[in-house]
């Protein structure tokens, strides 16, 4: 079965990844400016971050255990290395939809949703599946489209 492509990608390759990293950037700030994350926590409710060494370090001095601990109790590795929380929604998200580990949270969880982060042209698949799991995301690369359409 083929991926999902956001259909702004159709209108992508004539812009510099530059350009589209502004734009992105910009789109990103209006968007969540006025976006309520707390309201949805879909991220945490549906998607595990790829969670790393210096996380695990971070989250166990946070709650003042060890990584060993950490990784015992909330991570797993798949075939090729890559760690995540193994539980969804995430172990860590309250029912008032806040992170309880929200200072020491792993780099993905800092970087979502990714938009601003550049390099928007070569994270096709990353932004298309975003846009499935976050309103906010699926906003920006539609306003993406409505500009870069009429830009012609």
């Amino acid at each position: 079965m083929a991926k999902f492509i956001h259909p702004v990608f159709k209108y992508t390759n004539e812009k510099s990844g530059k350009e589209l990293d502004l734009l992105a950037q910009e789109l990103d700030q209006k968007v969540f400016a006025k976006t309520d994350c707390l309201s949805c926590a879909n991220c945490c409710k549906s998607a595990p971050p790829i969670v790393s060494k210096k996380d695990i370090k971070r989250i166990a001095k946070f709650l003042k255990t060890t990584p060993k601990q950490i990784e015992r109790q909330y991570v797993i590795e798949d075939f090729s290395g890559e760690m995540s929380f193994k539980s969804i929604p995430c172990q860590f998200l309250d029912e008032q939809n806040y992170c309880t580990i929200y200072e020491a949270r792993p780099s993905a969880c800092r970087d979502f949703p990714h938009v601003h982060s550049g390099n928007f042209k070569g994270r096709k698949k990353l932004h298309s599946t975003n846009s499935l799991i976050c309103p906010a995301v699926e906003e920006i690369l539609d306003l993406m489209v409505k500009k870069l359409s009429t830009a012609k």
